[in-house]
């Protein structure tokens, strides 16, 4: 077919459907006026502060604008799809561009250069009216936080090495998504299947059958949620085709094969990052569960990834939490620190279970990210009820009091029990995708730990400042997660595209003194107090109760803004338990599941 008829039909189809009727003068005058215009993804269509000569329509493809391309302050704005102009605002306001727009899929454009559209809009006024709604809508966008952030329409799959065979892996992905969202699986065989045309797959760059394949691939994006793209395994056509078409590129490995990049994967994707890149991520498959993954440190020391899942073939769960990933409906779990009162989200979680809500990523702080790592381990409740007894009837952590010169307690026994159950168990090991919280007192600054030693990780997310001594790393000084970041929903929602739930177990009041006093009692005062069995003992707080609360001071301040930002928040009634309450383990489990048991009918999730 001739490239001219084919460039015809489309721009017919466009004009029709951003302007409506036009003559066929007016079509004939637009199609011997215009210039047509194929882009590459990544491709610069025009950079911000350039001159606003001409208006574009987008016949075919998808375009992102960017402010401030390449520098720290490189926001999106969002992107144009078929048949939207682009560039009118400039030509309008008779101004330079305010944006940098780039192809992130091969695109088709027709240039209306801006004496062409001034004859046009004097001849039919009424092209001005879906123009100015594009200019509205975009504006309203503009407003609204988030509302630029890029669609996720196509996943390519990239074999990690050539010749491994994911069609079993690919069938049994393809089958959950469709349970979730339609889905159209694409590889190069199936493509030259469906076209009936031998070849069709592997078409060049800029001819008349890469455009008919191109416009089928367009027609099914706009009609369906999710194309999976499966790359070859080898150079060729279709393989560069599917990056370039694609949003997310997912490189799937198995374990115990070569854990470094391809050079197929080096000259594809391991590209600068940019507004046109797709988030690169990664799977590594895994023989079975009867014990954690290991060596994934390999795997990512040569690759720049947003994120990095463990499957376990054949497994349906692992399978199915994959698919949530990629239809950005994945559940992220994310636990604050409160000392005992974290006990309840063991409770929390086994209300979600048996909700039927699945947690997909886990992050925590404090005693948030000592139960988010056991989730991440994929420990049931009983063990982690278990191991929690376990710490506090034999290690008994706040009985090992310290010369007070950097820490009231010191950390020798806890420090064993930590090695002896997380032993040398890396973070990126994990079979959740996990991420704990700590402080760098140091540099003053929230560290996120998602990778190298869970242990330490752990023990610094939940060395509170003052009571336990601070870990050390590199020379610099790790304390508690909760001095910065008590509930890092925040950093959940960079890590996932999904939903995520934060749960609070510091209430808003505390403390509260249940004796009158003018001012607190002297310490002999009280020692006097305790030793005579004849008195009421007062009640006052303890220096490490002090502490504690005065460290998640900031949490607490915050909590109104956490909340909003959190697509499910949730704050068990656990203040009338003590922050130091370790034998209230049942209780305080038992209270953050029946909390959590009546609060969830109320999501729509």
């Amino acid at each position: 077919m001739d490239p001219k008829n084919i460039r015809h039909s489309l721009l017919i189809s466009v004009l029709d459907t951003l302007f409506g009727s036009l003559s066929p003068e007016t079509i004939a005058e637009i199609e011997a006026g215009i210039q047509w215009l194929h882009l590459k993804k990544g491709d610069l269509l025009f950079r911000q502060g350039d001159t606003g000569d001409s208006l574009y329509i987008l016949v075919n493809g998808r375009l992102r604008a960017v402010t401030n391309a390449g520098t720290k302050t490189e926001r999106l704005l969002g992107d144009i799809t078929k048949a939207e102009t682009v560039g009118e605002m400039a030509l309008f306001a008779n101004e330079v561009r305010s944006a940098s727009v780039f192809a992130v899929r091969d695109s088709e454009l027709a240039r209306f250069p801006k004496q062409l559209f001034d004859e046009i809009k004097i001849k039919c006024p009424q092209i001005l009216i879906p123009i100015s709604n594009v200019i509205i809508n975009r504006l309203k966008k503009a407003n609204i936080p988030d509302s630029g952030k890029a669609e996720v329409k196509n996943v390519t799959i990239f074999p990690a090495s050539p010749g491994l065979d994911l069609s079993q892996f690919i069938d049994q992905l393809v089958e959950a998504i469709s349970e979730i969202c339609s889905v159209f699986h694409l590889s190069s065989d199936r493509v030259d299947q469906l076209l009936g045309t031998k070849g069709i797959s592997q078409a060049v760059v800029d001819t008349p059958e890469e455009m008919q394949l191109l416009q089928w691939i367009e027609e099914r994006e706009g009609i369906l949620e999710l194309l999976l793209f499966e790359a070859d395994s080898n150079d060729s056509e279709w393989t560069r085709r599917c990056i370039r078409q694609s949003d997310r590129i997912i490189v799937v490995g198995r374990n115990g094969s070569n854990p470094s990049p391809s050079i197929l994967e080096q000259q594809l994707i391991d590209r600068p990052d940019n507004a046109y890149s797709p988030e690169k991520n990664l799977v590594i498959l895994n023989p079975g569960k009867t014990q954690l993954p290991s060596g994934t440190g390999d795997w990512l020391k040569n690759r720049k990834l947003k994120n990095h899942y463990h499957v376990c073939e054949n497994d349906t769960g692992d399978i199915r939490r994959l698919a949530r990933i990629l239809t950005n409906r994945a559940i992220g779990l994310v636990l604050g620190g409160g000392g005992s009162r974290a006990y309840a989200h063991i409770g929390v979680l086994m209300a979600l279970k048996e909700s039927g809500i699945p947690v997909d990523l886990v992050g925590g702080t404090s005693m948030g990210a000592v139960i988010a790592s056991q989730i991440a381990m994929g420990k049931s409740e009983e063990e982690m009820i278990n191991l929690q007894k376990m710490i506090n009837d034999k290690v008994k952590p706040f009985s090992e009091y310290n010369l007070p010169i950097i820490s009231i307690y010191g950390r020798k026994r806890l420090s064993a029990a930590m090695k002896e159950y997380y032993a040398d168990i890396q973070i990126e090991d994990l079979w959740l995708n996990a991420f704990f919280v700590s402080t760098n007192l140091t540099k003053a600054e929230s560290v996120i730990h998602r990778s190298d030693s869970l242990r330490k990780a752990v023990t610094a997310s939940m060395s509170l400042p003052g009571v336990l001594p601070p870990v050390v790393e590199n020379n610099e000084l790790l304390v508690d997660g909760c001095v910065l970041n008590n509930l890092p929903g925040d950093i959940m929602k960079e890590i996932n595209n999904g939903k995520t739930i934060v749960v609070n177990v510091n209430p808003k009041e505390d403390l509260l003194l249940e004796d009158s006093f003018e001012e607190l009692p002297t310490p002999m005062q009280i020692i006097r107090n305790r030793l005579n069995p004849f008195r009421k003992h007062v009640k006052v707080p303890t220096i490490m109760k002090i502490m504690m609360r005065s460290n998640l001071l900031h949490a607490i301040n915050q909590e109104e803004d956490i909340a909003s930002r959190a697509d499910y928040y949730l704050q068990p009634p656990v203040q009338s338990f003590s922050i130091t309450d370790l034998k209230s383990i049942d209780q305080i489990v038992e209270l953050g599941y029946e909390y959590a048991r009546k609060e969830i009918p109320n999501w729509q999730i």
